[in-house]
């Protein structure tokens, strides 16, 4: 059984991607890591850090040279179905693989489910009708040691070639072709610690998405975002995390947030291990 992973970066130095740790962590999972970044004159330090974790670890990673559309690399339409649409084209056609998985640049699996997803894949993997293997979602907020609640409790990246396709409504997940069907592991789960960084970068995030996708939310203007600047929530706080922002901003119905504390053992090797990297809210501390 042949898995091959893809994720897309650009500007990981800049944006503070964990992608040099997405790869170590995830060595004995993926056969061939693909990582999709920017050409030479359009790269941050991206393919410097990927090449560096590479060395480091051992893993078998392609980089895989797009020519990143500008500043509009973040809306649905470029990223997900020509950057993206690109890699697994090319994995389909060159790599002869079994299962393709699609990863961020900031998306773990534990390494304790290695085990139960491999042979859950090697099982499935002649059933001819079956072309997506879902798994839940946990995301961090603040710190390593807490999750919240978030509306994305299911992602669908786990896909066979050939067999799968970019949703038309929501830009992260892969839904089946026709007459295919899919296999829910929820107790798998895909961490995501996007939110475990500054305040002004994940503003910048936020405000970005709005800008390229203002057509999907319909807005008639940006001026909703001015002055917008995303706050950290405490646990008595109204909630802004993304995406539960956009609700927040676009109609300012506040949400209330959630936060659940699990144990370091829950938390994958190469964040745990990286925690000053990442800790830097306590989310039960009083605000000033």
């Amino acid at each position: 059984m042949k898995i091959v992973a893809f994720t897309i970066i650009k500007n990981a130095v800049k944006q503070q991607y964990p992608i040099d740790l997405v790869i170590k962590q995830h060595k004995n999972l993926f056969n061939k890591h693909i990582i999709g970044i920017p050409r030479e004159l359009q790269d941050d330090g991206t393919r410097e850090l990927v090449s560096k974790a590479t060395k480091e670890c051992g893993q078998n990673v392609g980089l895989f040279d797009l020519d990143w559309p500008g500043e509009t690399a973040w809306s649905e339409e470029s990223l997900d179905k020509t950057l993206q649409q690109q890699i697994i084209d090319y994995i389909e056609e060159k790599e002869h693989a079994n299962w393709i998985i699609k990863i961020d640049a900031d998306e773990f699996y534990h390494e304790n489910d290695f085990d139960q997803l491999l042979d859950m894949l090697r099982f499935t993997i002649d059933a001819k009708d079956l072309s997506i293997v879902s798994t839940s979602y946990r995301q961090y907020m603040g710190t390593p040691m807490y999750h919240v609640w978030d509306p994305t409790i299911r992602v669908r990246h786990i896909f066979k070639p050939g067999k799968a396709k970019f949703s038309g409504n929501d830009a992260m997940q892969i839904d089946p072709v026709s007459n295919m069907h899919s296999l829910s592991m929820s107790d798998i789960i895909l961490h995501h610690i996007g939110y475990l960084k500054p305040t002004e970068l994940i503003t910048t995030r936020i405000k970005e998405h709005f800008t390229l996708n203002k057509s999907m939310y319909k807005l008639p203007n940006l001026s909703v975002l001015e002055g917008y600047k995303f706050s950290f929530p405490t646990h008595k706080n109204n909630c802004k995390l993304w995406p539960i922002a956009i609700r927040t901003i676009l109609d300012g119905t506040p949400n209330e947030i959630e936060y659940f504390k699990h144990s370091l053992e829950d938390v994958p090797l190469e964040i745990r291990e990286n925690m000053n990297r990442f800790s830097f809210y306590d989310p039960f501390k009083k605000a000033d």
